[in-house]
């Protein structure tokens, strides 16, 4: 995205933004079954959410750099065009 932003890239991003919180989605499905089978340690599991949490959040940010580096290469695209 840094070097050769294009709408492709963005949508990969994009795509694999959804996937992180389908995985997340799932992973916190999982521990909560976990949690009502009484096999998780409640200290891990505090740990194990505050994880994805933060997983998440990386992805979203990821989204708003490859966001802000294509509305960037695009405007640096259209001045170059209208020279």
């Amino acid at each position: 995205m840094i070097k050769d932003s294009n709408v492709s890239y963005l949508d990969e991003v994009l795509i694999r933004e959804e996937r992180i919180d389908y995985k997340v989605r799932q992973s916190k499905e999982n521990h909560i079954e976990r949690i009502k089978k009484g096999i998780c340690n409640p200290i891990a599991g505090i740990i194990f959410s505050d994880l994805l949490i933060d997983l998440e959040r990386i992805s979203d940010h990821c989204v708003n750099i490859a966001q802000e580096f294509y509305e960037v290469n695009r405007v640096k695209r259209e001045k170059v065009i209208m020279r």
